[in-house]
Order: structure tokens, then C-alpha cells, then sequence
């Protein structure tokens, strides 16, 4: 994975990313109003289940883009749907190991956005995450890091050493440290902070606005996708500086917004 910024026609800063992805986002979160009349009709769950990655990465995209309020009219109706799909792939982890992780990735969609998931299926992440990690070896590199940060993200840090690498977390933590292009260095400095369980807000704030400012370049480089965003997001901001995680999405859309100057 590289730890330098992309030479590409993509956008590579704030503005420019947002002045080229936001009616995209917009007209995607919008066109799932369709998708959910097709879902609640579906009678095999397989199928259903195996359709979340499309809404799961769309609105991770739109939250960020656009707050939370904008999704929430499309995310909630998916909810009934969302149960269906995760109680049908309980038995098949083995199998299959991206529907679970496009799975994962919605729901904290839905946690950072206010909703609860529905009760028959409320624990996953923490079902759903050690299972994966002993299933590594079928992912590739992209979604070991994603899951990685949903682990540090629900309070699973140590399951992030055998996901991404790099070996026994640190047992301190050097406040101020920026890391980036560093994606996985930063992930792992996440993972230590929430180890530690009270680190100041002010000591992580710099790895945190560094991997903000670098992200433009590493969805450029395909390295980093806006899900890995919100989630590194929900661990800052909810799992270590202790927001409620329902404000998690509309606090990465301001932060992001104030990114959009030349």
C-alpha cells in the first residue's frame, strides 16, 4: 500500500474532491429510493444480502458530503432490509467474507446517523469482527484495513495487529504524532489510543487532521474509501473523545466542510 500521494487526473484536495463528487453523491443517495422498493421485495436473502455494498458505500459517501439529515430518509426504510441481509449471512461467514464487510461498513452508516440497528442483529460488529479476522487471509488488503478501523471503532483494538500488521500494539502513546499518507501507522496509533482508554482529545487531534487532509490523495491512489473515513471518524470522535455516535456523521460533514476553501 503506498504512503505517497498519487499522481492521477483525480482530485486531490478538499475542494476539488467536493466540487466534483457532490451532485454525484447527491443524485446516488437520492436513486436509492429504488433500490428499497427492490430490496423489500426480494425473497431470497442471499440475493438481498449480497446488494448492500452499492447503499452501504453510497452513504457512507453522502453522509460525509452532505450531514446526516440528507440520508436519513433513504437509510431508515433499508433497516428491515438490513436485518433480513445480516441474518441470512450468519451461517455463511465462512463463505463469503466481503458481503459481511460491505455489512459492517452500513451499519456504522446507521450508528452514525443516529440509528439504532435492529435488535435481532444490534451485536454483529462484535460478532461479526473476530470471525473475520480469523477469515483474513480471504480478504484483500483494503478491507483488512477497514475492518481494522471498525474494529478500534467498537472497542476491538487489540483484533488490529492481525488485520493490518505491524505487530504488538504500543503500549504508549506519543501525543501530537502525525502520520500522513500513513494510513495503517495511523490506524494502529487509533488502536493504541483506545488501549490506553483516556487519551486527551488534544493529543490525537493532529494524527486525526492529518489523515483528513490526506484522504483526498489516498481515494485518489484507491487506497482509502469514504467508509474508511466515517469510520476512522466514529473511533476519534465517538469511541475516544466520547461524542454521541448519532452526531459522528453530521461532526465529519462540518469538519470536512471547512476543508472546502482553495
Amino acid at each position: 500500500m503506498t504512503n505517497q500521494p498519487p499522481h492521477s487526473s483525480i482530485p486531490t484536495t478538499w475542494p476539488t474532491l467536493i466540487a466534483a463528487e457532490r451532485d454525484i453523491s447527491a443524485r446516488a443517495v437520492s436513486g436509492l429510493t429504488e433500490e428499497i422498493e427492490e430490496f423489500a421485495a426480494l425473497e431470497t436473502s442471499w440475493d438481498l444480502a449480497s446488494r448492500f455494498g452499492g447503499p452501504a458505500l453510497i452513504l457512507s459517501k453522502g453522509v460525509i458530503l452532505h450531514g446526516a439529515a440528507f440520508c436519513r430518509p433513504l437509510l431508515e426504510p433499508l433497516l428491515p432490509s438490513f436485518a433480513r441481509a445480516v441474518q441470512a449471512m450468519e451461517s455463511e461467514l465462512a463463505t463469503d467474507t466481503s458481503t459481511p464487510t460491505y455489512l459492517i461498513i452500513f451499519a456504522n452508516v446507521a450508528h452514525c446517523c443516529g440509528f439504532a440497528l435492529p435488535s435481532n442483529v444490534a451485536s454483529l460488529e462484535q460478532r461479526w469482527l473476530p470471525a473475520l479476522v480469523s477469515l483474513r487471509t480471504r480478504l484483500d488488503e483494503f478491507k483488512r484495513q477497514s475492518l481494522a478501523l471498525a474494529a478500534v471503532a467498537t472497542g476491538m483494538p487489540d483484533l488490529v495487529p492481525t488485520l493490518i500488521g505491524g505487530g504488538v500494539l504500543l503500549k504508549t502513546l506519543r501525543a501530537g504524532e502525525v502520520f500522513e499518507f500513513n494510513a495503517q501507522g495511523f490506524i494502529r496509533y487509533l488502536a493504541t489510543a483506545v488501549n490506553r482508554g483516556t487519551v486527551a482529545p488534544a493529543d490525537i487531534e493532529p494524527a486525526w487532521l492529518s489523515f483528513v487532509n490526506a484522504f483526498p490523495h489516498k481515494l485518489a491512489a484507491g487506497t482509502l474509501g469514504w467508509h474508511d473515513l466515517l469510520l476512522a471518524g466514529r473511533t476519534v470522535l465517538g469511541t475516544i473523545q466520547g461524542q454521541p455516535i448519532e452526531s459522528v456523521g453530521d461532526a465529519v460533514h462540518t469538519l470536512v466542510s471547512t476543508l472546502d476553501t482553495p
